[in-house]
């Protein structure tokens, strides 16, 4: 193992990488990430790459339900580009960030050979993601949109390829005295049509190697916030998931699965002290 650190004022640089010189098939990970505070702008980029061979439980596991031992080990490869940029602009606070994603022989559960498989559609391809938010904050009010695009390639595009949300958020003192502290939030979140995908309990992962065509409608999901605090006395509620009454229930991202219920969550805390 190896680490690189270097900082200035124009740039800083990390650098961290590991290396099997023998054994575990001489396998890589590194990690590398560059910031540049430009004038107009704040820069970061993160670049990720492993070679690695499968999982100890990938290469032999036996239980009641799934027997398997593979033959032959090949490494699998991953390689990932971050590119994220942020900027403030009085009220305003804006970022932008894109994701690429590659891989190449990645092990792949397979239900019906019961082994995992690196020469599947699926173990090889693309993935890119590009997202866009800005903030807007004035005194103790902020509201936040935001938009997402994923795609993958090689049949991989299970989930939603758009994505898109807001907030809206008060925050901020009661009263003259202002000892009493509020917080009222709301979030909205779209997600556009998406594939379901199966799920294989005996071995805890996901059915990559379907083939349906089938869509899910898009739907849209809501959450509230609230939440209070005076002096060491803090309390807050949180509704989930009130879209249930409007979203079919057999509109879920897992197959046999429903649309999650109408969820409440309530907590306090209370610090004592002499």
């Amino acid at each position: 193992k190896n680490e690189l650190s270097f900082r200035s004022n124009q740039f800083k640089l990390t650098h961290r990488n590991a290396l099997n010189i023998a054994g575990s098939g001489r396998g890589i990970t590194a990690q590398t990430t560059l910031l540049i505070p430009f004038t107009f702008l704040q820069l970061k980029l993160q670049h990720q790459l492993s070679s690695t061979l499968p999982e100890l439980m990938q290469r032999n596991y036996q239980s009641n339900n799934v027997q398997y031992q593979l033959n032959s080990l090949e490494k699998q490869w991953n390689q990932s580009f971050k590119a994220l940029a942020s900027k403030s602009f009085k009220a305003f606070e804006f970022t932008f960030d894109y994701q690429l994603l590659q891989f190449r022989k990645v092990y792949i559960f397979d239900q019906q050979a019961e082994s995992w498989r690196n020469d599947l559609a699926a173990s090889t391809g693309l993935g890119q993601s590009i997202r866009a938010a800005v903030a807007w904050t004035y005194k103790g009010l902020q509201i936040k949109p935001a938009y997402q695009w994923t795609h993958f390639s090689s049949g991989l595009n299970f989930q939603p390829e758009h994505q898109s949300s807001v907030r809206v958020q008060w925050k901020g003192g009661v009263f003259k005295a202002k000892k009493l502290h509020m917080l009222f939030a709301a979030d909205v979140q779209h997600f556009s049509q998406f594939k379901q995908l199966n799920f294989i309990p005996q071995m805890g992962v996901f059915d990559l190697t379907q083939t349906s065509s089938l869509y899910m409608n898009s739907f849209v999901n809501v959450a509230f916030t609230t939440a209070l605090e005076v002096e060491t006395f803090r309390f807050f509620v949180r509704i989930d998931n009130i879209g249930r009454f409007w979203t079919p229930s057999t509109t879920a991202f897992v197959s046999h699965y429903a649309f999650p219920s109408m969820q409440i969550k309530i907590g306090l805390t209370w610090d004592f002290w002499n």
